[in-house]
């Protein structure tokens, strides 16, 4: 029984970063998905530049733009690429930095109800499924772990305490 109490701290750090990276991963997800079908309109790319993010634990780069667009005879800038887009390894990154680097126009998509709010990449990446479904495993693991320990401190294990006699024989 002493050792109850360290359980709940245990198993509530996988429940609530389970919780969070779902919920976040789940958001990400959700907006690129609604931007798939906002309206699109030719931009103007004024920057592209390829950051190197490299520390100790390995190569990581980030694309960095900055575009300009009309809508309804508003004029924005917006620097974003996608809904989740950050920097990772260089795989993803290089190639998205080549093709944009040459380009001097491109298409984006803009939120209806907030123009400034554009995208140059929409839709859901394989990813950002495998974030989610990381999340939620975390998440059950920290029930799991939780029911698990709960019911076998907590639970009595004494077969005798559960039967039930009607009649004492006379031995």
């Amino acid at each position: 029984m002493k050792m109850l109490w360290f359980i709940y701290p245990f198993c509530s750090i996988f429940i609530i970063v389970g919780a969070v990276l779902s919920y976040k991963q789940y958001q990400k997800i959700r907006k690129a998905r609604i931007a798939e079908s906002w309206p699109t309109v030719e931009a103007q790319l004024l920057k592209c530049n390829l950051k190197d993010t490299s520390d100790s634990d390995g190569e990581s780069y980030e694309v960095l733009v900055e575009y300009t667009y009309q809508v309804f005879g508003i004029e924005y800038t917006s620097d974003r690429i996608h809904p989740s887009y950050s920097s990772s390894s260089a795989s993803g990154h290089k190639p998205l930095y080549t093709k944009l680097k040459l380009a001097d126009q491109v298409l984006v998509y803009y939120n209806p109800d907030d123009p400034a709010e554009s995208y140059l990449i929409v839709g859901n990446f394989g990813f950002h499924k495998a974030a989610l479904c990381g999340g939620l495993l975390f998440f059950l693991a920290g029930v799991m772990f939780l029911l698990t320990f709960h019911y076998a401190i907590t639970g009595s294990s004494n077969y005798a305490d559960r039967v039930t006699v009607i009649e004492q024989a006379d031995r």
